[in-house]
């Protein structure tokens, strides 16, 4: 397997924490269907979140699989949680699952 190339990551996002170069602009976020789900570190701040990507983006996550029922609900717990400080409402933002 050939090493991904280099990214911009979110991993709070609801959805692929992808970020795509559309043209010479600056970066967006991916906006395509969430598949898999997974873990990854970063060790800048040696934080591991939980976080999710498209088929496209799969091989940037560690331990990736299809996503699963327990996926689904953090994904809209975190849209929801995205529409609410959007809308400047209290809001819980997505923490890292471990830091070292």
């Amino acid at each position: 397997m050939t090493e991904p190339e280099l990214v911009p990551w979110n991993p709070t996002r609801p959805g692929c924490g992808a970020g795509i170069r559309r043209g010479e602009g600056q970066f967006t976020p991916c906006d395509r269907d969430v598949r898999y789900a997974g873990t990854k570190t970063f060790p800048h701040t040696r934080a591991t979140w939980r976080t999710y990507a498209c088929d496209y983006h799969r091989d940037h996550l560690d331990n990736a699989h299809h996503i699963t029922d327990e996926d689904l609900l953090d994904i809209a717990w975190r849209w929801c949680q995205l529409r609410a400080a959007l809308a400047g409402q209290t809001y819980q933002p997505v923490e890292p699952i471990r830091r070292r």
